[in-house]
């Protein structure tokens, strides 16, 4: 994460520097509605109800996706969920199968965008955004099925849990064309569950693919 701070603050005031005040200024209108894609990797954690410890922390994917529309130059408001997928596998000393397992966060959030730089400068292209929402957590089991082995097929078990999450993002975009902007941001979502999964954490970097109509 340090290296990537490192490196936005290296990129960000050279692309100032070449970027037309008038370009910017064309770029940077967002009155209109939007609709974002954004995928990138996450690190998270998993809390069940029975230890104070995280009983996972492993590195997924975060697929993410937003619509929403813009209120003048300065504000957004939208809908978006923010995805969290980690796969694996585990091969117990007392247990001779692989168990594969996964786990799944999903933050369904009405979030709200700021964007404090004026809209005719470069600057304009930093926000901030912050939701709340209904949330979801689910956990799935798979395992050989012994009573046909060569077949290949899997007995598999899935339990889902629901209950709310907060996100807050900070991101740059930079407009590619007048309806399209790509750029970066980094998410941080934190889901309350209170049942077998207590709590669930995910963020990280997303690259960010925005339309604007």
């Amino acid at each position: 994460m340090r290296s990537l701070v490192r490196v936005l603050l290296v990129i960000v005031p050279v692309l100032a520097a070449l970027i037309p005040p008038a370009q910017a200024a064309e770029l940077h209108d967002r009155a209109g509605w939007y609709l974002g894609l954004g995928f990138g990797p996450a690190r998270g954690a998993i809390w069940d109800s029975e230890q104070s410890d995280a009983v996972l922390w492993d590195t997924g994917s975060s697929p993410q996706v937003r619509l929403g529309k813009g209120l003048g130059q300065h504000f957004a408001l939208g809908v978006e969920v923010q995805t969290w997928f980690v796969e694996g596998g585990t091969l117990g000393d007392d247990v001779p199968l692989q168990i594969k397992l996964r786990f799944t966060g999903n933050l369904w959030a009405v979030a709200g965008s700021w964007y404090p730089g004026s809209p005719d400068s470069f600057w304009g292209g930093f926000y901030l955004r912050a939701g709340a929402g209904p949330a979801i957590a689910n956990y799935a089991a798979a395992v050989p099925d012994l009573e046909e082995p060569e077949t290949g097929q899997e007995r598999q078990a899935r339990f889902d849990e629901w209950g709310w999450g907060l996100v807050g993002t900070v991101g740059y975009e930079l407009r590619v064309t007048r309806h399209f902007a790509a750029g970066l941001q980094v998410s941080s979502n934190y889901l309350w569950i209170d049942e077998d999964i207590d709590r669930m954490w995910y963020g990280g970097p997303v690259l960010q693919l925005n339309w604007y109509f």
